[in-house]
């Protein structure tokens, strides 16, 4: 799994931008396995809902996400709903087969990435359980969102769900994002998904801050990523996106708003 590895730290982007730079990107390896892979760190500019590739857009949590004023994007990936903000961070790793990965090997490919982000909460102290699956009996909108029980491919932390990730390969690449959350936000989770969802997402989910006492920040997060990935042989080159990158990628938008 070593080799060059571009990193990003991206600024606050809309949501329909940062899924188009996630997929163009993904292409651009898929086209050309050669080149380093990417990992990007990244925010949201104002709160905003992605749904898995395959999800209904026709949820209430659409309806309410999209009348509270918030992006609302498809994710090229599968999964479910996830509320990203303020309160979370979001990454996202693309590799070529060059790293070694066999193509549309997905379970394989879980398996390999998941020491990364076990790695990555060593960085702060925090040790990883064992993802045992969890599944509630929850109604039909409260199976469309993220978080509310833990798969296989998640990170888990004493029973909480600590990483949601998704994951997509194309012929000869993959991209893998997701998210961590930082800290909850009672008042806009009630909002957008209700109060049971919202105290079930409390009690399942594994918020960073809880256990560190303390806010962190995007130095935090970026240096816990990067030594996680170097411990993994990766060669960091922290790099921006370049002007004709961003065109590019502003093109693709309409592709993932909803």
């Amino acid at each position: 799994m070593a080799g060059r590895l571009r990193f990003l730290l991206e600024p606050e982007r809309s949501g329909p931008f940062n899924m188009a730079r996630d997929f163009y990107f993904l292409k651009q390896l898929d086209e050309n396995p050669e080149l380093p892979g990417i990992f990007t760190v990244y925010s949201f500019k104002k709160p905003c809902l992605s749904l898995g590739k395959f999800q209904k857009s026709d949820d209430e949590i659409v309806f309410s996400s999209k009348r509270c004023g918030f992006d609302v994007v498809r994710r090229p990936t599968g999964g479910r709903a996830v509320l990203h903000g303020p309160f979370e961070k979001t990454y996202s790793l693309i590799l070529s087969v060059e790293y070694g990965f066999k193509p549309r090997k997905i379970r394989e490919t879980y398996n390999s990435l998941m020491p990364i982000f076990d790695n990555f909460l060593m960085q702060f102290g925090i040790k990883t359980s064992d993802s045992k699956i969890s599944k509630k009996d929850l109604n039909t909108t409260l199976k469309n969102i993220c978080f509310l029980e833990i798969h296989r491919s998640d990170v888990s932390v004493n029973g909480k769900k600590a990483f949601g990730n998704a994951l997509l390969w194309l012929r000869n690449a993959f991209l893998i994002h997701g998210s961590i959350y930082l800290r909850f936000d009672e008042v806009l989770f009630k909002d957008i998904f209700g109060y049971e969802a919202a105290q079930i997402f409390k009690s399942q989910t594994f918020f960073l801050e809880d256990t560190l006492k303390e806010k962190t920040n995007d130095k935090a997060i970026v240096d816990a990523f990067l030594r996680s990935l170097q411990m993994f042989g990766f060669e960091i080159e922290r790099t921006t996106i370049a002007p004709e990158e961003e065109a590019e990628i502003k093109k693709l938008e309409h592709i993932f708003s909803i």
